[in-house]
């Protein structure tokens, strides 16, 4: 059953409490299924978190404990839309500024950040818009400022990857996908420690014709 957190209090904002990692993980979720809806006038901030039932539950679950740590006293709330995607949905004045000094049109604005902070954000890339299969991950994206990000903290990383540029049958956009193996080095939630349940369900983006990028 699915944990609920609806209407949870949560208060002042800590970010600087919260460990690197983990901050860098709610960056890395915010980049893959996250958005925020931002109006000065009529003092809205808000940002929200996809997740696909029951599947992302442990995912849900680490999101929700981070926010905790972040606030002492704040509303979020936990509902399903239309189509049964869950929607974890945060009002927040501070976090949408802190999320905003991070990025910009859904890539980082700069990578010069802490080594954790990034082990954190491929995490959340990977929960987000990524799987695992047999000690490796893939994390998908059509956005190339990202895609060359991505490929500059791997690097960074000391973590060898290929990408591939492939077609998606659905939309008929270019995708790209990063390949590389993160045994030892990341613990994305939607790893071989987890059931299959998880590895068989996951968002993978049906390709076409696929190839290497040099």
């Amino acid at each position: 059953m699915m944990t609920h957190f609806d209407e949870t209090m949560l208060k002042d904002f800590r970010w600087n409490s919260l460990p690197e990692k983990e901050q860098g993980y709610l960056v890395g979720i915010f980049l893959g299924d996250g958005n925020i809806f931002l109006s000065n006038s009529r003092r809205i901030y808000r940002v929200r978190f996809f997740f696909s039932s029951e599947r992302d539950r442990e995912i849900l679950e680490r999101m929700v404990n981070i926010l905790k740590q972040i606030f002492v006293q704040h509303k979020i709330r936990i509902y399903r839309d239309k189509k049964g995607e869950i929607i974890l949905e945060v009002h927040s004045k501070t976090l949408t500024q802190k999320l905003l000094e991070i990025t910009e049109d859904k890539t980082l604005k700069s990578i010069d950040l802490p080594t954790e902070f990034l082990k954190g954000v491929l995490e959340g890339m990977i929960d987000s818009d990524g799987y695992v299969t047999w000690r490796r991950a893939q994390i998908v994206t059509a956005n190339e400022k990202l895609r060359d990000q991505l490929s500059l903290i791997l690097s960074k990383l000391d973590i060898n990857f290929k990408i591939y540029k492939s077609i998606s049958h659905w939309s008929g956009n270019i995708m790209w996908r990063l390949y590389f193996s993160f045994v030892n080095i990341l613990s994305p939630l939607k790893s071989l420690n987890n059931s299959a349940r998880l590895l068989g369900s996951s968002r993978e983006v049906p390709h076409g014709h696929r190839q290497l990028v040099p």
